[in-house]
């Protein structure tokens, strides 16, 4: 199966950065993004590769030849002038097969392609598009499904008093050969001009929700976040750092649960807490807090006051003696649709939010922590699946059942301090 891959952009927005450099030869901690597209594919098995390409042509194809060099098969489709994001396509037709991939040479993604594919076959549909919560919801398309996972339509940039659950288009496709047909002559666009015609066709196009890793690199901050999400990943899959640690969740692991937890008077530490984290010091291990407080994008409370709280369930988790070096929280909430409140900053997808690993990445690469001889305590899904995609040993607090089949722990305790004097060597 053949991947399509646009490689014809400028990068203007970047060009205090790129130069005279195509948009896909932009290096990216070294190497162009097109390159870590290009491995994508590879990884998951789709080797034959279809570069679109217009501006700087000629780079593109000096860098990257037949494709031999990197471990694929490398065509070129070369527009003699600017065809769109859809006419492109049209003009690679004859190298197409009856189902390819489409993505974008400018995105840096860890998609699982094998996973998307299945899920369009499953499907039976004419085309399908990745779609994931944005970091920047007012200021990109929205796809809006029904139950099903058909797109219903599209939202071209909601205004921040509208209420929609963040779907956004992450730039990745499968296409069936029959959309050639839809596709017009000349300049022709994605979202203008070829989404409506396959939102109304009888086979549809149907969205692929997923939290896999994705980010255009459109604007500096964004290709700045690229950057920093590659440098922490090699230092945590490389294993740089050396000391051992345990990262804990904080609502329902160190402190009870009561709903969202607003305010100070609502902080209650848990039974025997203080003393696990004594005993895990003893250990030898730091001990950080890395918890989701979504009440901050839900106008409840603000920043201060969530730090606030922080510090109290730190002060109190230490009255033993021992110390928590640390606290990373999350005050993002993704959907749009539960804010009561005004419109926040903080009301967008992240890549910290727990089931995301950012939080944990990020405390690992602060910290010079060895994923292989940590763990991470929880007593939510969330909590496991991020302990699980950062590499280290999870804990779940409760029975498996608990778990509701999202994830698998490697360890079920019924609190910390059991944790700490059964578990954890």
């Amino acid at each position: 199966m053949k991947v399509l891959i646009t490689a014809g952009g400028k990068g203007t927005r970047l060009k205090s950065l790129s130069g005279e450099l195509p948009k896909p030869l932009m290096p990216v901690c070294g190497k162009p993004v097109l390159e870590y597209v290009i491995e994508t594919c590879k990884s998951h098995g789709f080797c034959d590769i279809v570069l679109l390409v217009g501006y700087g042509a000629d780079q593109i194809k000096e860098h990257f030849g037949d494709g031999s060099g990197f471990g694929v098969r490398i065509e070129y489709s070369l527009e003699e002038e600017p065809l769109g994001t859809a006419g492109c396509v049209k003009n690679a037709a004859a190298l197409a097969d009856d189902d390819f991939f489409l993505l974008h040479g400018d995105v840096y993604s860890e998609l699982d392609l094998s996973l998307f594919f299945k899920f369009h076959k499953e499907k039976g549909a004419l085309a399908s598009i990745f779609v994931h919560g944005s970091t920047h919801p007012y200021d990109t398309d929205i796809v809006e499904l029904n139950s099903e996972g058909r797109v219903e339509g599209v939202l071209h940039r909601p205004g921040k008093d509208e209420r929609f659950v963040n779907l956004s288009n992450a730039g990745s496709f499968i296409f069936r050969r029959e959309v050639m047909e839809l596709i017009g002559e000349g300049k022709q666009n994605l979202e203008r001009d070829l989404f409506p015609l396959l939102i109304s066709s009888e086979k549809g196009l149907f969205g692929y929700i997923s939290d896999d890793y994705t980010k255009d690199m459109g604007t500096p901050d964004r290709f700045a976040a690229v950057e920093k999400h590659i440098v922490v990943k090699q230092f945590v899959e490389e294993r740089k750092g050396t000391k051992k640690a345990v990262l804990l969740d904080r609502d329902g692991t160190l402190n009870k649960e009561v709903g969202l937890v607003d305010s100070l008077d609502r902080i209650e530490l848990l039974p025997g807490v203080a003393e696990a984290v004594k005993v895990l010091n003893g250990k030898g291990y730091l001990l950080i807090i890395v918890t989701n407080q979504p009440q901050v994008a839900r106008g409840m409370c603000s920043i201060e006051e969530i730090e606030a709280m922080n510090a109290r369930v730190k002060e109190l988790a230490e009255a033993e003696g021992g110390k928590i070096i640390d606290v990373f929280y999350c005050p993002h909430h993704p959907e749009t649709q539960h804010a009561d409140a005004p419109y926040s900053e903080y009301r967008k997808a992240c890549e910290c939010r727990k089931p995301q690993a950012g939080m944990i990445l990020e405390a690992i690469y602060r910290h010079g922590i060895d994923p292989g001889k940590s763990y991470l305590i929880g007593d939510s899904w969330r909590d496991i699946v991020a302990g699980n995609r950062a590499g280290v040993t999870t804990i779940f607090i409760g029975e498996k059942e608990g778990l509701k089949k999202r994830a698998d722990a490697s360890h079920y305790v019924d609190g910390v301090l059991k944790a700490a004097l059964e578990v954890i060597e």
